[in-house]
């Protein structure tokens, strides 16, 4: 009988692997348009992906890779986040055999292709059109394509979030081990990439929390569990307390140390130098310490009630998938957060240091009875319990082992599996392939510490609505979608008018607090001004300028604040006493919500996807480090909850149908209908026509205007017609889909022109301390094509300061010779050839150089205009204290005009005419110059070499040709011509000797000097 039984693994495994292969082989429309998005996203990520010139943070980047690459060692340091971007780098220079922008871009250009296939492992949460549509969105999205070709760790770090959160939602399908160690895989990979993990962990880990709880009390088993939760309950209370006494009492007595390290001063331009040691303040704060202890141990009580209530109800979490990857979270991430509370307790989690102690007499001590002594020794033991290592490692021994107990705990094969995957990889990766031992803590300790002080340093100092302004700006279509996705959630499950309402008491509460608040401080003003003029009239003065009177008013928030208070109760009171009524009434609910939506719908991937964007947005508007590479993290929740929308509202309607030629040609006449609607409305907005004028202009415009009116009018006819032979049910689909492909058109525009036309000019908000093009295309042309004249290498001597070392330490890391001077140029700058200087050193190499260089003027670093800065009631409505033909709001056509053709064209010239200020590359007020100073031997030399090299230079002297000549004339010909040459041929010819010996004296001895 045994013969008869067949093991089922092994005849399952090659029918399950075959039918895999051949869904895989089988090529239907959905993997054609997969593979065609891919393609797409191979051009637009390579195309022209090493002509743009490093920026300043690329070159950090870029330049610390090569030093790992050419086996100078990679150290990781904070402030250029984890290490896993520079062993990808440098494995790309290995690769290919060469380190440039190509090659150092090539890495986040492959991630970046990834990106636009990961939407397909979602099919199953979004839907197949979800995910093609989704897929097509990151392929076409500003961000993601910019970021795709630029050198930063936010691609890495989205790449490796999607990987846990895909895996997490696989295992909340069906749980898996494999899915748990994906998990743990991709979280290590977070952790070794950037710090915004612990972001990424704070939401995902707080949506899984939260729809556990909701699942347990939607159990109908818990009540009896009840009872055994009081002393967790009891626990969780105290520890409440404690936290509530802890961090209160530290509010309220002011002491709260919030800067334990020197801050960086984050005005500048630039970032930190990775090369300074961390400066350190006291390590133990002398005030609040009660507090700040009150505060650790209701961490720890809230961590033990936590604890506890899991061990009473662990018979029903274990079915629970949300539960594993809690555990999970928890016990991998607790090490890495301990900084946090070392940061509370007041010591620096950045100090590293730790006090040795020698007793008297312990010269003469052997190694075993001098240990003996410092442990019995009083002031040694308070010399070493002292110590910032010993501070942070006291907190990170005590999170390994709590996390080890509570792995073992949950399951011992599980939690060891993910924890050696999880800890292998960040060993791998931050102690530098095992180069680099300290990279373990300064990985597991000094990421975070560092962060949690750059919080207070903002640096870039942007605006609180910083991502509300660019968000929109250029991904506009995915914000679109992910809010009607939002809405059409909430309406089929009957939330519609319960989010109405709430957003509206909200927002109108915000809106009209501001409004009263300007109200208010305009009435401030005008009295400020009215006794300004009273007393400038009583003492025979002229009258002060008004503007600069409301500039001395001080601004309140109280009106504000009171207004939008007053709102919310009213809402609260109206929401209770007549809307919820309203509301059960239209649902037929009676007297209760029960039944309006399940818990399991309120906790789906949707809400997932609305948490993950509401949780971005407010976290990193309040982080005090606003950048626009940070904007990426933003793209990914919109894109997955606009491909659902589109999925919902496309799914009953067959491709058949969307194909169908009079549906097209519906879809069409509506976006022709659109555009000239648009062109119509367009010199109406921009103030081009002025009724009633009678200037030869306006009445061409006004002809225009009725023309445009006659055509709009010509396609509503028409698309009446066409829309009479298109059912009505697909009409809506019309509109939608003509809207897409308008909102798909403009921003493949935005696109384009912000990766190839734009990708070096700072008319783009989504760059910041970007390189300029003269950097490479003109600096370092000139010092290369200088280089390979006069040596015919790279071995010319090349001088350069503090300021230009980011990016020029990346692209002179070929030529051996070159100086640093830093702040302090020496005589010995005048030596080299070429010297560089950055803006705040002009007066210190100007008297070295004298009169024997050649200078010229380049912009090497900008940054893009930051006039949104001024968004404010003023802005969009218009100054009320300006004369009525200066009045600046949105009011003002020219306005209108100008901010159009900032989002239409990026250009800044009618922005400049109307507010002041040139925006031309050459005059950007926001830039970093730089001069470059070519010895004036060298500077003569090139300038007679490149005259000789225009057309006709030697025909104009009337010389034969070497063919011409007979063979020994030829011989001596190209033996005097030797004699002129340097290392490499260059085609000029000296008439006197003492000119020769004057040009080419100085470069033969400072050559000389070089080797």
């Amino acid at each position: 009988m045994s013969e008869l039984v067949t093991p089922s693994p092994q005849s399952d495994q090659p029918a399950v692997s075959a039918r895999f292969w051949a869904a895989a082989l089988v090529i239907d429309w959905e993997k054609a348009l997969y593979l065609l998005f891919i393609a797409l996203a191979f051009v637009t990520r390579f195309w022209g992906l090493g002509d743009r010139v490093m920026s300043h943070d690329e070159s950090l980047h870029t330049q610390y890779s090569y030093q790992y690459f050419i086996g100078d060692g990679y150290d990781h340091t904070p402030l250029m986040h984890g290490p896993s971007l520079f062993h990808a780098t440098a494995f790309s220079y290995w690769l290919f055999g060469e380190a440039n922008d190509f090659t150092a871009r090539v890495p986040v250009a492959l991630l970046g292709i990834l990106l636009v296939f990961i939407p397909y492992l979602l099919r199953d949460w979004i839907g197949r059109k979800g995910a093609l549509a989704a897929s097509f969105l990151l392929l076409i999205s500003p961000y993601i394509t910019y970021y795709s070709r630029y050198i930063r760790h936010d691609i890495y770090v989205i790449t490796f979030a999607l990987i846990v959160a895909i895996a997490m939602w696989y295992h909340l399908r069906q749980p898996q081990d494999k899915y748990l160690y994906w998990f743990a895989a991709g979280t290590a990979l977070m952790f070794t990439t950037m710090e915004v993990s612990f972001i990424y962990v704070a939401i995902f880990g707080s949506f899984l929390i939260v729809r556990l709880v909701v699942l347990l009390l939607t159990g109908n088993w818990l009540a009896g569990y009840w009872p055994q939760l009081k002393s967790a309950l009891a626990l969780l209370g105290l520890s409440i307390i404690l936290l509530g006494v802890g961090f209160g009492g530290q509010y309220v007595t002011g002491r709260v140390d919030d800067s334990l390290a020197t801050p960086v001063d984050g005005s500048g331009a630039f970032a930190v130098n990775p090369e300074e040691a961390p400066s350190t303040v006291s390590n133990v704060a002398q005030n609040g310490v009660v507090f700040r202890w009150l505060a650790i141990a209701g961490i720890g009580a809230l961590g033990a009630a936590l604890l506890a209530g899991a061990g009473k109800l662990r018979p029903k979490l274990d079915n629970y998938p949300e539960f594993d990857l809690i555990i999970l979270f928890t016990t991998l991430v607790l090490p890495a957060a301990s900084p946090f509370l070392t940061r509370i307790a007041g010591w620096n989690p950045r100090d590293y240091t730790l006090n040795q102690c020698f007793p008297p007499g312990s010269e003469s001590l052997s190694g075993l009875s001098l240990f003996f002594t410092r442990v019995t020794d009083a002031a040694c033991y308070q010399a070493f319990f002292s110590s910032g290592l010993v501070h942070s490692g006291i907190f990170l021994v005590f999170a390994l082992l709590v996390s080890l107990l509570i792995g073992l705990w949950w399951h011992k094969r599980r939690w060891l599996t993910a924890a050696v995957i999880f800890h292998s990889i960040f060993l791998i990766l931050f102690t530098s392939i095992f180069t680099n031992p300290g990279g373990w803590s300064s990985g597991m300790i000094g990421s975070l510490g560092y962060w949690l002080e750059q919080h207070g340093v903002q640096r870039g100092g942007q605006p609180w609505f910083y991502y509300a302004f660019v968000m929109p700006f250029y991904e506009f279509l995915p914000l679109l979608l992910m809010l009607l996705g939002a809405w059409y959630w909430a309406k089929r499950n009957r939330l519609h008018q319960i989010v109405a309402y709430w957003l509206g008491i909200l927002v109108g509460g915000l809106l009209a607090g501001s409004l009263i608040n300007l109200l208010v401080f305009r009435s401030r003003v005008n009295q400020a001004i009215t006794l300004a003029n009273a007393q400038a009239e009583g003492a025979g003065q002229p009258l002060p300028d008004p503007l600069r009177i409301r500039a001395d008013v001080p601004t309140s928030w109280t009106p504000l604040l009171i207004t939008f208070f007053v709102i919310l109760t009213l809402g609260v009171l109206y929401w209770f006493w007549r809307r919820r009524r309203q509301i059960r009434e239209a649902h037929q609910m009676g007297n209760s919500w029960h039944g309006l939506v399940s818990g399991a719908t309120l906790v789906g991937f949707v809400p997932f996807l609305l948490w993950w964007f509401v949780l971005t947005f407010v976290i990193y508007s309040v982080a005090g480090e606003k950048m626009p590479w940070l904007s990426t993290h933003f793209v990914m929740p919109m894109v997955f909850l606009g491909g659902w929308y589109l999925n919902e509202r496309f799914s009953d309607i067959a491709w058949r149908d969307l194909l169908n030629r009079r549906l097209l040609l519906l879809i069409g006449l509506t976006i022709a209908l659109i555009g000239a609607a648009l062109l119509t409305v367009g010199p109406l907005l921009f103030g081009k026509i002025n009724f009633g004028a009678q200037e030869q202009q306006n009445l061409a415009n006004a002809g225009r205007l009725l023309g445009s009116l006659l055509v709009v009018a010509g396609l509503v006819y028409v698309w009446r017609l066409a829309a009479a032979r298109v059912p009505a049910s697909l009409r809506p689909t019309v509109w939608l889909s003509a809207l897409l492909i308008i909102l798909a058109a403009v921003t493949i525009r935005a696109t384009y022109m912000a990766n190839f036309p734009h990708a070096d000019y700072t008319n783009e908000f989504m760059v910041y301390a970007h390189g300029a093009p003269s950097t490479k295309d003109v600096v370092m042309k000139q010092i290369d094509e200088l280089s390979h004249r006069l040596y015919g290498d790279n071995s010319m001597q090349i001088a350069f300061d503090n300021v230009s070392s980011w990016p020029y330490l990346w692209y002179l890391r070929n030529y051996p010779n070159r100086l640093y001077y830093g702040e302090t140029p020496g005589r010995n700058i005048t030596e080299a050839p070429v010297i560089l200087a950055g803006d705040s050193n002009y007066s210190k190499v100007e008297p070295l150089v004298g009169e024997d260089y050649e200078m010229s003027a380049h912009i090497f670093l900008w940054w893009p205009m930051e006039e949104y800065r001024k968004i404010s009631w003023n802005a969009l409505l218009g100054d009320n204290l300006s004369p009525a033909d200066q009045k600046r709001g949105l009011g003002n056509p020219a306005v209108r005009e100008a901010l159009w053709d900032i989002f239409w064209h990026r250009d800044y010239t009618a922005y400049g005419a109307v507010f002041g200020g040139s925006y031309n590359a050459g005059q950007w007020p926001l830039r970093r110059p730089l001069r470059l100073y070519i010895r004036k031997d060298v500077y003569l030399c090139r300038r007679r070499t490149d005259a000789q090299r225009q057309p006709g230079h030697w025909r104009a002297r009337n010389r034969p040709r070497a063919a011409n000549l007979p063979p020994q004339r030829r011989r001596r010909r190209r033996r005097n011509h030797l004699r002129l040459r340097l290392r490499q041929p260059s085609r000029f010819r000296l008439q006197r000797r003492w000119r020769l010996r004057y040009q080419l004296g100085p470069i033969r001895r400072s050559a000389g000097a070089v080797q």
